[in-house]
Parts: C-alpha cells; sequence; structure tokens
C-alpha cells in the first residue's frame, strides 16, 4: 500500500503558486534570515549580480542560470535550518497534509519539487522583485549610514 502512496505524491505536480505562497515564502527568508543573522544572508542575496537586480526582464540565459543557483542555494538554506516549515509548504504544494509527505514522499522529493517551481516561472520573478527590493534597501541603509558618520 505504501508503494501506492510514493506513486500517488511522485505523480503529483504541485498546483500554482499563490500570493499566499509568496507570504510564506518571505516568512520563511525573514525566519531564515534571524537565525543565520543578516551579514550571511546579505552575502548570499548580494551574490547576485547588480545588473541582474536592476533588470526589468530576465531573459538573458546567464541572468537565469544565475537566478536559479541563488534560489537553490537559498532553498538548500531553508531546508536546512527550516527544514519543518519547508516541509510543511511543500506537502501544501503537493495538496496533502505534513504526516503523510513525511512518511510517503521519495527520497528526492525536494528536487522534484524545486523543479517545478523553476519551470512555473513565477519563483524567479519573486526572487528578481525581492532582490531589486533588497538592493533598494540596501543603498538606503548605506546612505543612511553614512550620513551618520559626517
Amino acid at each position: 500500500m505504501m508503494i501506492n502512496n510514493r506513486k500517488i505524491i511522485m505523480d503529483t505536480t504541485i498546483r500554482e503558486l499563490r500570493y499566499s505562497d509568496r507570504i510564506r515564502l518571505s516568512a520563511m527568508i525573514k525566519k531564515l534570515t534571524e537565525k543565520i543573522g543578516d551579514d550571511t544572508m546579505l552575502k548570499l542575496v548580494s551574490s547576485s549580480p547588480s545588473r541582474l537586480a536592476n533588470d526589468e526582464s530576465v531573459e538573458n540565459d546567464e541572468n537565469k542560470e544565475r537566478l536559479i543557483q541563488i534560489g537553490i542555494h537559498l532553498f538548500k538554506q531553508l531546508i536546512e535550518f527550516l527544514e519543518d516549515d519547508v516541509t510543511e509548504w511543500f506537502a501544501d504544494l503537493c495538496g496533502i497534509d505534513k504526516e503523510k509527505f513525511i512518511l510517503d514522499a521519495p527520497f528526492d522529493i525536494e528536487i522534484i519539487i524545486i523543479n517545478q517551481l523553476v519551470d512555473q516561472g513565477k519563483l524567479s520573478s519573486f526572487l528578481v522583485g525581492a532582490s531589486k527590493l533588497f538592493n533598494t534597501i540596501k543603498i538606503s541603509l548605506s546612505k543612511l549610514s553614512n550620513g551618520r558618520m559626517k
């Protein structure tokens, strides 16, 4: 019977991302930042080339590839530090409860889900928007910090 359950999960296509997923992902990123520290998160997010954060489109294949790499690294960090939150979100994306997901999901479920998230394209636009916002905040904080030093 468990084999049938595994088959169902493996064949499950995650649902389309919604606004509630953006809120949930943002909350997880905030929680991750609190756990690993601002400096570590800054290094992670600022590893994207500035032109990527400033481009209106992500049509350039190099930019897309870089964004995907940043997203994968971010998900690795989320899974490492917030496994329970990520598991709950992934179960929701698959349309099953968390306990069933934990018991029956295949070994590589994270890879399967992340690939589907990338294929939807909405995750990359979220990451571009988040990167733009982060750079704006970073510039504002830098100006504020420089203003205080004078």
